[in-house]
Order: structure tokens, then C-alpha cells, then sequence
């Protein structure tokens, strides 16, 4: 069985500054990533950067086709770069498969050819990130109109409506981009009050800019249903016990995240987990 001082499982921000100073060291190192689209992690493939670099064409003036191609374009070369930073180092090893714990020590990788590999680690880091957060609503889950972050900054055609669940920072900006792309967006939350952790100032300024942008707000709204229509989705939600509804073409889900700890075998392990994983 093949051995490593070091273990990463997952190729984000922190596992590949960490893998990269421990090979620097001399150190064997091992990082696994499940997705060759994801080295480097969220913030230069799926959030962070090329979020702002898609709000900022919009501002230039750009089409969303345009802009999305050149978005695609930035994240292939840092992913390219982030990749090479750790394994052009002569001590570091990349493999695209999936971990699975078998002891504290031991993984188990089914490697993307399908093979399984088991490996042994001195030490095991867990980089894996988080993942969004889908609530429990009737017909959300069915839904093949809703998107979570990753699969709206994935888009390659800007939707004519969307409705976005959940005010928080994800859910804002991407409401503030795809507005200024020209999509209708209407926010639900379930809270009274926009952004009710900011200052009154900070949240009072945001929402007028948000709503100067043509975005609709819909707060104190709890949705109870999702339902496909043949090229819409309609949800269902109500304010102080009215129903009321809203269709568009495109559902994002921005109810926040949540570590991504499932599946990882962490139950043949010593190590425990509180009620949010």
C-alpha cells in the first residue's frame, strides 16, 4: 500500500497552500480532488472572482454571452495555474477521485477510471469546503428549473425572470448581476427585515441600490411549494398567512451552506460531528 507523510482531500485555497509549503518542505504530499474544475478551490472557479468579473463586464457594458466566455476563459487559466502550483513540486502527487476514510490513516479513492486505490497518511487534512444548504419545501428538491450557486455561475443563457430564496450576501449578488444583465429578479426571504445582521445604514443603503437595479423584494415570505409548469417554475409562498405565487425561469436557492462532510466515511474515524455536519 502506497504511503504519504501528508494526505489533502480537496483542492481549495486552504489544502493547496498547505500541500504546496509541505512539499516545498520536502515532504510527501498527496492532494485528492473529486472535480478537475474546482483546483484552487470556490473563490477562482465558482464564487469570489468570477462573480465580480461577470458584475464588472456588466457594468462595462458587455453582453451575457460575452461575458461568460471570458469569465470561462479567466477561471481555466488560474485553475491551470493553481493546478501546476502544487503538482510541478517534486515531493506532490494529484489525483482526480474521491476520498473515502477507512481508519484515521487510511483512504480509500475510486479513482475517475472507476479503479480503487487504498493510500495511508501519517496525517489527513479535510479540505473539502461546503456545499449550499436546499431546504425542505415541497417540490424544490424535484424541481429542474432551480439552480444553487455553482450551477448559476454556470449559466451560458441569461434567464428573463428569476426568483432567488434567501437575501443573504450570495443571493445579493448574484440578484445584482443577473439584474444588470437585464433579468427580472425578485428576491423571498423569510426575514422582515433586509440584512437584519448589517447596520440599519448599511442594509437601508443596499436595498435601494438593489431595488434602484429593478429588483423586487418580497421579505417575511415563507415559500411552501415549488411547482414545474412546462417552461416556468411557480412558487408558492405567503406573507402574514396570504398565499401568493411567482413564476419565472429559473429558481436559485441562496439559503446558505453547510460543510461537505457526507459520504466521507468520517464514521470509521475518530473524528465527531455536531448537528450541522
Amino acid at each position: 500500500m502506497q504511503e504519504f507523510k501528508n494526505i489533502v482531500i480537496g483542492f481549495g485555497k486552504g489544502g493547496k497552500t498547505l500541500a504546496k509549503n509541505l512539499a516545498a518542505k520536502g515532504e510527501s504530499v498527496l492532494v485528492v480532488e473529486k472535480s478537475k474544475k474546482m483546483y484552487g478551490g470556490t473563490c477562482i472557479n465558482i464564487a469570489c472572482l468570477p462573480s465580480k468579473n461577470m458584475i464588472i463586464n456588466a457594468q462595462r457594458g458587455i453582453n451575457f454571452e460575452d461575458a461568460v466566455k471570458e469569465k470561462d476563459e479567466m477561471t481555466t487559466v488560474l485553475r491551470n495555474k493553481n493546478y501546476h502550483m502544487v503538482a510541478d513540486e517534486e515531493t506532490a502527487t494529484v489525483l482526480d477521485g474521491t476520498a473515502k476514510f477507512i481508519d484515521n490513516h487510511t483512504i480509500e479513492i475510486v479513482l475517475d477510471s472507476g479503479e480503487k486505490t487504498k493510500i495511508k497518511g501519517e496525517r489527513i487534512f479535510i479540505n473539502t469546503g461546503a456545499t449550499p444548504i436546499i431546504p425542505q419545501i415541497k417540490g424544490l428538491k424535484e424541481s429542474k428549473y432551480i439552480l444553487d450557486s455553482t450551477a448559476a455561475m454556470d449559466q451560458n443563457s441569461l434567464p428573463n425572470e428569476l426568483v432567488i430564496l434567501g437575501a443573504g450576501y450570495i443571493g445579493m449578488e448574484f440578484a445584482s448581476m443577473f439584474a444588470r444583465y437585464g433579468t427580472k429578479v425578485t428576491v423571498l426571504d423569510t426575514n422582515e427585515k433586509f440584512l437584519k445582521r448589517e447596520d440599519d445604514d448599511i442594509s437601508e443603503m443596499l436595498f435601494n441600490d438593489l431595488s434602484q437595479d429593478g429588483i423586487e423584494f418580497n421579505l417575511g415570505a415563507k415559500v411552501v411549494e415549488v411547482k414545474d409548469l412546462s417552461d416556468k417554475v411557480e412558487i408558492i409562498y405567503e406573507i402574514n398567512g396570504k398565499k401568493q405565487t411567482v413564476k419565472a425561469d429559473k429558481l436559485l436557492v441562496a439559503t446558505g451552506r453547510k460543510p461537505v462532510t457526507e459520504n466521507l466515511g468520517l464514521e470509521n474515524t475518530d473524528i465527531e460531528l455536531d448537528e450541522r455536519g
